[in-house]
């Protein structure tokens, strides 16, 4: 009895491990930072949100609203094909839009730094953005 009580223990530890490793995604995230350079835009905040139970992506670029799927293994990050609004918007906020969609393409891994902020890499773990819990 005591071994399957331990096992049970183990086995628990071990899904609690796995899924605090998805939950650092979980929820919105302002766009905060696109390599290091403030993002700013005129009519719609960019935000990033992740449904953990569903692996779905959504937000807004700025102007048009994304959305699609994605994995989160080990810090491995795979953002799946992103459908998008068609909308027109200010021609500042298109260029910021259409930077972000160009630096979503390139990120491979997520990490958090703090709380409240996690930041996506590209493949040479370069910083391409820098998020922030909304509240």
């Amino acid at each position: 009895m005591k071994r399957i009580s331990v096992l049970l223990m183990a086995m628990a530890s071990l899904l609690a491990i796995s899924c605090g490793t998805k939950n650092i995604l979980a929820g919105e995230w302002k766009i905060d930072a696109l390599k290091g350079e403030k993002v700013e835009t005129a009519e719609k905040e960019a935000f990033i949100g992740f449904d953990v139970k569903e692996n779905r992506v959504y937000g807004c670029l700025g102007v048009n609203n994304v959305t699609g799927n994605y994995t989160f293994e080990e810090g491995r990050l795979s953002l799946g094909e992103l459908g998008m609004t068609m909308m027109a918007g200010l021609p500042q906020d298109m260029e910021v839009e259409s930077k972000l969609r160009d630096a979503l393409h390139t990120v491979v891994s997520a990490e958090a730094k703090d709380k409240g902020t996690i930041v996506f890499l590209d493949a040479d773990g370069a910083e391409v953005l820098r998020l922030v819990k909304k509240k």
